[in-house]
């Protein structure tokens, strides 16, 4: 009689193996200690919150600069003495691709002078000075510490000067265009922002100032404050 029970037995624990199965609770055998669950690690979330801005930074696509410009610029001496060499201030802004080294450049760029001047027993003061905005192609390099570039472009100058005809004190203007080139180098104080120089020149069109046809073109040389973002 008892032989007869064990094969009974032996299918009811075959069916309540396979019923906890079914009902997605796993079955173990009598006696055997069942395996600890298995817990997905916590991610470090502080890690990764601060890997945000850099992971930002190297998705920027472009270099960005804001950029200002103070120097000297020096005009044709027979056509402008005494105004010939002038103070020169500019604005420029710039944006070259961080992985292809084109990109644009466009700006404002004015210079100005004022001299005395012995008009008979009277001194008269003569100012002078070219405005000049511009944009063209930019070619750089980017580096972690220093920066090169070079660019070229057209410009829209407009001239003005007061001077004296004839010893009557007389004040003319005119607009005329140009093409200009320039070449510059810039450390990196830091990420944000730069010190550098800037050398340029440009050969424009005679400007009609007191009936007398005047060079717009210059040499000029400029030290440069930069932003960049």
């Amino acid at each position: 009689m008892k032989t007869a029970l064990i094969p009974p037995l032996s299918l009811l624990v075959l069916l309540a193996a396979s019923a906890c199965a079914t009902n997605g609770v796993p079955y173990h055998s009598p006696g055997l200690v069942p395996p600890p669950p298995i817990v997905d690690p916590v991610p470090d979330v502080a890690a990764s919150t601060a890997e945000l801005p850099a992971r930002r930074q190297s998705s920027a696509g472009t270099m960005n600069s804001l950029a200002l410009l103070l120097g000297g610029r020096v005009l044709d001496n027979e056509d402008w003495s005494p105004l010939d060499d002038q103070l020169m201030l500019g604005l420029e802004f710039a944006s070259v691709p961080k992985y292809f080294p084109v990109g644009i450049e466009f700006g404002y760029q004015g210079s100005y002078v004022s001299e005395d001047v012995a008009n008979g027993a009277s001194t008269e003061s003569l100012t002078g000075g070219l405005h000049e905005f511009y944009v063209g192609p930019r070619f750089g390099t980017q580096d972690p510490a220093w920066a090169l570039w070079a660019g070229l472009g057209f410009s829209v100058i407009y001239a003005k000067m007061d001077g004296l005809v004839l010893g009557n004190k007389s004040s003319d203007n005119d607009t005329v265009f140009g093409a200009y080139a320039h070449v510059g180098v810039e450390y990196k104080v830091s990420e944000a922002f730069g010190i550098g120089l800037d050398a340029r020149g440009m050969y424009g069109q005679d400007a009609s100032l007191d009936a007398v046809e005047r060079k717009t073109s210059y040499l000029q040389m400029a030290l440069l404050l930069a932003l960049h973002f």
